[in-house]
């Protein structure tokens, strides 16, 4: 298969695309940065598997749904180091990637009592209310007081076990890496109200990681042209 035969569909945001991104430059293929705005999501939503983005089309024709059905597609080419396929290493990947769906999780009321205030019982126009701001802020606030920073300690352990590199490798980066990455930095972005962009800064293990993980040339690279 070309590289140039990969495209990858997401919206001009990290979000769920950004884990697929990072693989393909990890792994040094090429693909298609399809990125689209809402009006054509619209439009092409019907057409897709599942109504969801990201999606990753294979020779113009094939393609597969889920980011992390993709995420995990992407990791078994190259060299393969980005999914290794020994039993151990994948338990080890299969163990961060849970972890990092857990953290997820955990943000995620914090998140869509702003965006989508519905799935919680409220008016869809809740979170423009001072009420509704007063309630999002709450929130927020204790996710970084109480869960952030348990769930950032269990991720340091995993680096310092692991030789103080990244999560399942002294040596190499994983999928797993490719999915923990994007979803640190975007607290550190400052686009998330009611959530300082120094939350993180009390875990130095983290940070460094952070910081180890971009300075990886095609990392670096990468959000040098993109941003």
């Amino acid at each position: 298969m070309k590289m140039s035969q990969f495209k990858v569909t997401y919206f001009n945001i990290e979000g769920a695309g950004e884990p697929v991104r990072l693989a393909f430059v990890l792994n040094n293929l090429e693909f298609e940065d399809n990125r689209i705005d809402w009006k054509e999501w619209e439009e092409m939503k019907p057409s897709t598997k599942f109504g969801q983005l990201p999606e990753l089309t294979l020779n113009g024709k094939e393609s597969i749904a889920q980011s992390g059905a993709i995420l995990r597609f992407v990791g078994r080419l190259g060299d393969g180091s980005l999914y290794p396929q020994d039993p151990m290493s994948i338990v080890k990947v299969e163990e961060a990637m849970g972890l990092i769906d857990d953290f997820a999780r955990a943000f995620s009321p914090s998140l869509y009592i702003s965006m989508r205030p519905q799935m919680f019982g409220y008016d869809a126009e809740f979170s423009k209310t001072e009420e509704g701001k007063a309630t999002v802020k709450k929130v927020r606030e204790k996710f970084v007081e109480e869960s952030l920073p348990r769930l950032l300690n269990y991720f340091a352990k995993m680096i310092t076990d692991n030789n103080n590199k990244f999560l399942c490798s002294s040596e190499k980066p994983t999928i797993a890496d490719c999915l923990l990455l994007p979803n640190l930095r975007k607290f550190q972005k400052g686009f998330i109200d009611y959530i300082p962009t120094s939350c993180l800064d009390s875990n130095s293990v983290v940070v460094e990681y952070i910081q180890r993980m971009m300075n990886i040339p095609e990392i670096k690279k990468w959000y040098e042209v993109k941003q």
